[in-house]
């Protein structure tokens, strides 16, 4: 099937080769790193503001479990279960009374727990949070508690077919490493996960050598460096979290379900945030997703080679790409929501741009990736948003990289250079493919893979 592009003539005699750097993006706020001495290390990004955000990542995360999934979201949340000094409803009451939104977010490879508060508050906070990282009271009660929610979250969220499908690819991508385990288990490995596994994962990975402390907002890097020595020296040093690199493995799983609908997930492999091809991945996601906003009816409108594709066959509710990496490795995934007669051949249709972008890149679509990009990076403005990059940053990388640099790399790729660099990860092994929700055909997976060209196995 041909795609159908649409670019005036006219329009196409004022493309720019490379976009302007937004002005904006060349001006940096004061960035500062620290540490202590029981290995707990600090960034801190400061302006003038009333609002402060203080965060805390820990290097642990469901990857650090073993074989049994869902102790490290048990452990996270139990954070807020109650300290020595403190029950449950106390400790919440105390952030409460403070105008203070607390929030705890357990990944895969990471725990985030997110402050926000006026920045006059933000002493009141520090002795919070060193009492819920310093003296956590895991009770069998509060162990049962935890369970019984997490249960209920997770029935919850495998309910919900984007989700579903995001854990599944993971777990098939990476079947032999605890990278592919649910994050928020299941509801055999969470009745069986005792107070004892839970205390020992907090014990021996909520440790300073695996903890970072960001601050973003109203809150300057000397009174951070302050507030964390009078507050967060009681936390263990420890060992630093070491974990086996996991392998990807392509393969197909499929979930027959009553939806009226089918939902596709088609991930590649892709690299890690400290390899050099991570900012090209980034702009992939731009090229690959929906250009404009326009009804979905106008996709012959849109100068996107995959859009095109999709308007042609019909059948398309929805279509977004999530970039997702890791410190030693990473997927790039297209999520799509479907009639289902449709579902095979706009799987087939994502195969071919993918292969498409290993060979050719257009100006137009090149073009509008990147100012794409570069508009998106404009927002990373808010407190949380950079209280959490510069977190992560500091964790895989090791220092901050400025959003100028960022920029400056995206705005100097060629379409020949990004189609070398798509080509090995693209072609050298075939997606991994998950359905779920009605299918109309058999074969579907078949379809889809037909047209995957190379690859070292399936």
């Amino acid at each position: 099937m041909k795609a159908v592009r649409y670019f005036s003539s006219l329009a196409q005699q004022f493309v720019r080769e490379k976009p302007l750097l937004p002005e904006a993006l060349r001006y940096e706020r004061p960035t500062k790193i620290g540490g202590m001495k029981n290995g707990i290390r600090i960034i801190s990004e400061s302006w003038k503001s009333d609002l402060s955000t203080i965060g805390i990542m820990i290097d642990a995360g469901s990857r650090n479990e073993g074989k049994k999934s869902g102790i490290a979201n048990l452990a996270g949340n139990l954070l807020l279960y109650g300290t020595k000094g403190k029950d449950a409803n106390t400790l919440r009451k105390s952030f409460e009374d403070l105008g203070a939104n607390i929030e705890i977010n357990v990944k895969r490879d990471n725990t985030w727990i997110e402050i926000n508060v006026m920045t006059e508050y933000v002493e009141q906070v520090f002795k919070l949070l060193g009492e819920m990282l310093s003296e956590s009271n895991f009770t069998e009660n509060s162990v049962s508690q935890a369970k019984k929610l997490a249960l209920e979250d997770c029935e919850n969220s495998m309910s919900i077919p984007s989700y579903t499908l995001h854990e599944n690819i993971h777990r098939t991508s990476f079947k032999d490493n605890p990278f592919g385990n649910f994050v928020k288990g299941n509801s055999k490995t969470i009745r069986d996960i005792t107070k004892s596994e839970i205390v020992d994962f907090a014990t021996n990975l909520y440790v300073g050598q695996n903890i970072i402390l960001s601050t973003a907002g109203g809150i300057d890097h000397d009174t951070i460096s302050n507030l964390a020595e009078k507050y967060l020296w009681r936390i263990e040093k420890g060992q630093k979290a070491e974990v086996e690199p996991p392998n990807y493995s392509p393969n197909c799983i499929q979930c027959r379900t009553d939806d009226d609908t089918t939902y596709l997930a088609i991930a590649y492999p892709g690299p890690s945030i400290r390899q050099n091809q991570f900012i090209a991945f980034q702009l992939l996601e731009q090229l690959m997703s929906n250009p404009i906003n326009l009804p979905y009816l106008d996709y012959p409108k849109q100068s996107n080679y995959l859009h095109s594709m999709f308007g042609q066959i019909g059948g398309l509710i929805s279509h977004h790409c999530v970039l997702t990496n890791y410190s030693d490795c990473g997927l790039f995934i297209h999520f799509l929501e479907c009639e289902p007669i449709s579902a095979p051949f706009l799987g087939s249709a994502v195969v071919k741009a993918m292969l498409q972008v290993t060979k050719e890149i257009s100006k137009e679509e090149l073009l509008r990736a990147k100012n794409t990009f570069l508009n998106r990076l404009l927002l990373l403005e808010g407190s949380s948003q950079v209280a959490q990059l510069n977190a992560n940053q500091l964790r895989l990388l090791g220092s901050k990289r400025s959003r100028a640099d960022v920029a400056s790399s995206v705005v100097q790729y060629e379409a020949e250079n990004l189609t070398k660099v798509y080509g090995p990860w693209l072609t050298s092994s075939f997606p991994v493919v998950g359905i779920y929700g009605k299918m109309v055909s058999e074969n579907i997976a078949e379809i889809i893979y037909k047209d995957c060209g190379g690859g070292k196995e399936k």
